[in-house]
């Protein structure tokens, strides 16, 4: 079933976003979370990327890295604007 999962692919027509969290500062294909490597955590196509600093259990809290929780605040606003303007155009 995850194999599965790992298949499935957002429609071209979905924009998304990754924040990942690393213990540290190293290049990205070495980098970590602690439980996620990097490689794992990426994902092609998206919208916009952000490696923060953080550990997988504090991803988005303040404990972390606080650009963390600006992005995904900031995601939410672009998610939220992408819909209102899809709305608008619809007949």
């Amino acid at each position: 079933m995850l194999l599965a999962l790992l298949a499935m692919k957002p429609g071209p027509a979905v924009a998304f976003h990754s924040i990942i969290g690393s213990l540290r500062p190293v290049p990205l294909k070495n980098t970590s979370d602690g439980v996620v490597s990097y490689s794992s955590s990426h994902f092609d196509g998206a919208a916009s990327e952000v490696v923060v600093l953080s550990d997988h259990w504090r991803a988005g809290q303040s404990a972390g890295d606080p650009r963390s929780e600006a992005d995904l605040a900031g995601a939410h606003r672009h998610r939220v604007a992408a819909a209102s303007t899809a709305r608008a155009g619809a007949p």
